[in-house]
């Protein structure tokens, strides 16, 4: 049975921006890091509305008439400046990161962001209004990070080694009226959260 996505217009983090959320660790490659040090999981743990929601959004999106109907809601949004995708969740394989460069495509006038520890995939002929930052977690090795993706933005949690760490901006904690891992390409740092 085909289930209708459930998209979130925020948080507290990050304002009232509409954004697109998997389920934590079973989506992410980095579930070494992403186990041990992930905020989503709290929330998945202990909210059984956020988990059903986030469940379903992987069980709809992984067939093609469920990014289809994702893509019919997402068309009704767009004219929204900015879209998170994944509050929780990462790129999980290729296909998936195909379906966001084709939104992206289709709806130019949406910013769209993600944070993401997933380094295996092409994110190469994306356009330039998806904003691909590479998501560091305090005790990550800089050489875990393939070379297509040292040149990303990064957005580090934690104390991080490193000069790009030091020169980071720091996160003012409020995606609403900041922007900036939208708008520029500087890297960002906040804390662990």
């Amino acid at each position: 049975m085909l289930t209708y996505p459930n998209l979130s217009k925020g948080n507290i983090k990050i304002g009232r921006i509409w954004n697109f959320s998997l389920p934590p660790v079973i989506t992410c490659q980095s579930s070494t890091y992403c186990a041990s040090k992930c905020y989503a999981r709290k929330a998945y743990r202990q909210y059984g509305a956020v988990r059903n929601c986030w469940d379903r959004n992987f069980d709809m999106i992984q067939n093609k008439l469920g990014r289809e109907v994702l893509l019919e809601k997402l068309s009704k949004l767009m004219g929204e400046k900015y879209f998170r995708i994944h509050v929780s969740g990462d790129f999980f394989n290729q296909p998936y990161v195909d379906f966001w460069k084709e939104v992206a495509k289709k709806f130019r006038g949406t910013k769209f962001l993600a944070f993401t520890k997933a380094f295996s995939f092409d994110y190469s002929d994306r356009s330039d209004n998806l904003i691909i930052r590479a998501s560091i977690f305090e005790g990550m090795s800089v050489e875990e990070i393939p070379p297509q993706f040292i040149l990303l933005p990064r957005f580090y949690s934690g104390r991080c080694a490193g000069e790009r760490f030091e020169m980071a901006t720091h996160c003012v904690g409020s995606c609403l009226n900041c922007h900036k891992c939208w708008d520029s390409t500087e890297d960002v740092r906040t804390e662990l959260h």
